[in-house]
């Protein structure tokens, strides 16, 4: 752990034993920070990680591990496991991060690994857990400016089970930003549906490895690498989007088809890997260009 904590990574701060239930409950239905350390701040949902007081983001889905021998053994083996190794031994570019892994819980802690995770989840609105999360900044902001919510109070349920689960490993840049390491890891629960809760951040693998030549796999996936909200990195992917290179000619080219006809996407991909804010995945899109290209025509052909 004393290892673990002289690195960049946010893991056992807030996905480790220390972490209490109640704590955990309140990041997924409030956005209190438990990295926080100051109460007032914590309390209006100000990052306790991020420089300039950054409002905190959390997906759906707030978990940790239990035990802290538990978690360094995670930790320790994954660091082992050969879609990591590769990962961490990626040519360091400073301006690109690796995609995230994940890995079953029984792969690295046996079968009864799971017994070691718990977590909550943001209750759907409406059955959608893409309104409950607009709903949920809704009243986060409401909340931080004093005023009457819109929107109902937030709840979040406990995760019955992570049996079958699997373990999310962040890879990122070093603090001497010379080479990649692990910058965070958590548990999962399992997607198939035979929990009682509908669990959507959980996945059996990501759409791009499911899928490596479908639909939107390299907008799927470099949205995912640097938008989800435990990286929530916009400032590295806008400095990444202004390469011309073709990964991101392409990236670029699925945007401009995603928000010309939304229905293409497939399925529910997009919302479930990057758990955006606004609401839908037109909403997003649109801002996502806005942000990356600023007021460039989406209509515009991308090579005169």
């Amino acid at each position: 752990m004393a290892a673990i904590d002289q690195g960049t990574g946010h893991g056992h701060i807030r996905h480790e034993g220390w972490v209490t239930e109640e704590a955990n409950m309140r990041r997924a239905a409030y956005l209190e920070d438990p990295a926080q350390l100051d109460v007032t701040k914590r309390l209006r949902g100000i990052d306790g990680l991020k420089p300039n007081d950054k409002r905190h983001r959390c997906a759906e889905l707030a978990t940790r591990m239990t035990d802290p021998d538990a978690f360094a053994t995670a930790f320790t083996r994954g660091a082992e496991h050969p879609q990591v190794r590769a990962a961490i031994a990626t040519p360091y570019d400073s301006g690109v991060r690796p995609s995230p892994i994940l890995i079953p819980i029984a792969d690295l802690l046996g079968k009864d690994g799971h017994k070691y995770c718990t977590g909550w989840q943001l209750e759907p609105v409406d059955g959608s857990i893409d309104a409950a999360i607009s709903n949920r900044r809704a009243w986060r902001t409401a909340m931080a400016e004093t005023r009457q919510s819109d929107v109902p109070q937030p709840v979040a349920l406990p995760v019955p089970t992570f049996e079958g689960g699997t373990l999310l490993f962040l890879v990122g840049h070093n603090q001497a930003k010379d080479r990649y390491e692990i910058v965070n890891m958590y548990p999962q629960p399992r997607d198939d549906g035979s929990a009682s809760l509908p669990i959507g951040a959980a996945m059996r693998d990501f759409y791009w490895n499911r899928y490596p030549d479908g639909p939107f796999a390299t907008l799927i996936r470099i949205a995912t690498t640097y938008l989800h909200p435990e990286v929530d990195d916009l400032e590295a992917l806008q400095n990444l989007a202004k390469r011309e290179t073709d990964e991101m000619h392409t990236f670029k080219a699925e945007l401009r088809m995603a928000i010309n006809d939304p229905a293409q996407l497939p399925d529910d991909e997009l919302s479930t890997h990057v758990r955006y804010e606004d609401g839908s995945p037109e909403a997003f899109l649109r801002r996502l260009w806005r942000d990356l290209y600023g007021d460039e025509p989406i209509g515009m052909p991308q090579h005169l």
